[in-house]
């Protein structure tokens, strides 16, 4: 099924659920730079204040704001959604209104079993509404979501992983997640494997444009890389100063890390920053779920498990001195490379301030 190509007595509602640290951020960088070519094709791609400004194309803050405010799983999630989209619609110009065909939101936070999704009940029966979620195996959804927000909020990551493996409403359970979206009836769910060998030239981008049903082609993409992974080391370095970070979503450090062109903190392949004991802990946790996900989204996938565990020749657990090891490589770096830029700096500081003497001596012959 082509969302885009659906045809429908009903405006269309496709909701990209997430789930987080499954390509996220490239699908909402898609959407960001390609308002044009849907607004053209008739589809309306609100900014993070569900509104028709440029800002970035999704509503993470506008769904957290319910949970933080208590409004979730009450009438008033309900209604402050639907008047959303109701004002989202009202201001639409007369040309698009007559020709809108749909309406594309994002929010990867939609995935965290927090029942964010009784929200949409009202318009699941206004739209036809499609749910899109990509999925990935626990095990590495938990080791990236350390190494981006919990090292930054906690030196612990077994006491990080112990909150979250309780109940059924926690990250990355996605059989969870597709209960809650199938009780409020969608037109449908996709289900995708975040999967370099399975994903469509093993990049989301082009994944989402096939199911979208979009030429890869027709729209632009990022240049960049989006959400670089690092190595564990560096999340065991975040670890030890997490006063550093105003909270879990502060970037600003790996901004520095790319601004500076580190290449000591590199990921390295198989390695992982848990034990094994933890690894099959997450892997036992989500089991029985990911069965019957495989079972109902993914029955032709051939192979025993919708996650298979991880290969027991991986590294598990580096020793304290090898982190330390690498860290005091990364540190070095660090400073090598700041003093180099200071180093540039003042220099072309210098030549400015030769240019500018050199300038006025020559009005002033006497400076």
């Amino acid at each position: 099924m082509k969302l885009l190509q659906i045809q429908s007595h009903k405006p269309l509602l496709i909701v990209h659920i997430g789930g987080a640290k499954c390509g996220s951020t490239s699908i909402q960088d898609l959407l960001h730079r390609n308002r044009p070519w849907f607004h053209d094709a008739g589809f309306v791609v609100p900014d993070t204040e569900f509104s028709l400004g440029n800002g970035h194309p999704d509503q993470i803050f506008f769904f957290q704001n319910m949970v933080v405010g208590g409004q979730v799983g009450t009438t008033d999630a309900t209604r402050i959604l639907e008047t959303a989209v109701d004002d989202l619609l009202a201001s639409l110009p007369r040309k698009p209104k007559s020709s809108l065909r749909g309406i594309i939101l994002s929010a990867e936070n939609l995935a965290n079993n927090c029942d964010l999704h009784e929200a949409f009940a009202g318009l699941a029966q206004r739209f036809d509404m499609h749910v899109v979620l990509y999925i990935r195996r626990q095990e590495d959804a938990y080791h990236s979501g350390w190494q981006q927000w919990g090292a930054k909020v906690t030196d612990s990551f077994e006491d990080w992983l112990g909150i979250r493996l309780q109940g059924d409403n926690t990250w990355f359970n996605w059989h969870q997640t597709l209960s809650e979206w199938e009780s409020i009836e969608p037109a449908s769910i996709t289900v995708r494997l975040f999967e370099r060998d399975t994903l469509v030239a093993g990049d989301v981008f082009d994944d989402f444009c096939d199911v979208l049903g979009v030429a890869p082609d027709a729209l632009m993409r990022s240049p960049e890389v989006m959400n670089v992974s690092y190595g564990i080391h560096l999340s065991d370095l975040y670890a030890s100063m997490p006063g550093l970070f105003e909270g879990p979503h502060d970037i600003s450090v790996e901004q520095h890390i790319r601004d500076m062109g580190l290449t000591t903190v590199g990921k390295r392949q198989g390695e992982w920053f848990f034990t094994k004991e933890q690894a099959d802990r997450i892997h036992s946790f989500f089991a029985d779920g990911n069965a019957r996900v495989k079972e109902t989204y993914f029955p032709d996938l051939d192979r025993p498990e919708l996650f298979p565990p991880l290969p027991e020749d991986d590294t598990y657990g580096l020793p304290v001195s090898e982190i330390n090891h690498r860290n005091i490589g990364v540190l070095g770096e660090l400073a090598i490379r700041q003093y180099r830029d200071l180093e540039a700096r003042v220099a072309v500081q210098d030549a400015e301030i030769a240019e500018l003497k050199k300038r006025l001596s020559k009005r002033f012959r006497w400076f």
